[in-house]
């Protein structure tokens, strides 16, 4: 969101938004009830499920890649970076997700002691004047920008619905 410069804050309320009613949507059409629909209907969120499996898989192994290959395997092929990860979403597929459920319960308290601990650090430098020049982006960068945030925000929750849509 970097081309929306001081207006992000606006752009990831109006994304909060959009993401909402992605959500609302995606549920509703979950309530549905099997037997009275025809194929069609049953067909239709199945491929919109696995065409958001796809993307989400391709938006993490992106930001994986770039992450790894930034910080830490610096001169090592993105290929070699890549390949562990479908392997990985093998083992999940087969295991369930109680494996990431006990690793998110020893990492995110861990995660979230240390954002409070960078958000106390970055206190004394906190300036109100970045919040002034309201509105200097233009509506198309604010829109796209919230576009992007509903997008990386809300598209990951719908994975962790119950649906008979297995690996």
């Amino acid at each position: 969101m970097h081309f929306v410069g001081t207006d992000a804050w606006i752009s990831s309320i109006i994304g909060i938004g959009i993401g909402s009613l992605f959500l609302w949507l995606f549920l509703k059409l979950k309530e549905r009830n099997p037997k009275e629909d025809n194929k069609l209907t049953q067909i239709i969120p199945t491929i919109l499920f696995l065409a958001f499996n796809i993307f989400i898989y391709s938006q993490v192994l992106f930001i994986f890649q770039t992450f790894a290959s930034a910080f830490f395997l610096i001169k090592s092929p993105i290929y070699f970076i890549a390949l562990p990860i479908p392997f990985i979403i093998y083992r999940i597929c087969k295991n369930g997700i109680t494996s990431i459920a006990k690793v998110a319960e020893i990492l995110v308290p861990i995660s979230i002691l240390l954002f409070f601990l960078g958000v106390l650090g970055l206190i004394p430098s906190f300036q109100l004047d970045s919040f002034t020049p309201v509105f200097n982006t233009s509506i198309s960068n604010i829109i796209i920008g919230s576009l992007y945030f509903a997008t990386f925000s809300t598209t990951p929750t719908p994975l962790f619905s119950k649906s008979s849509i297995t690996c």
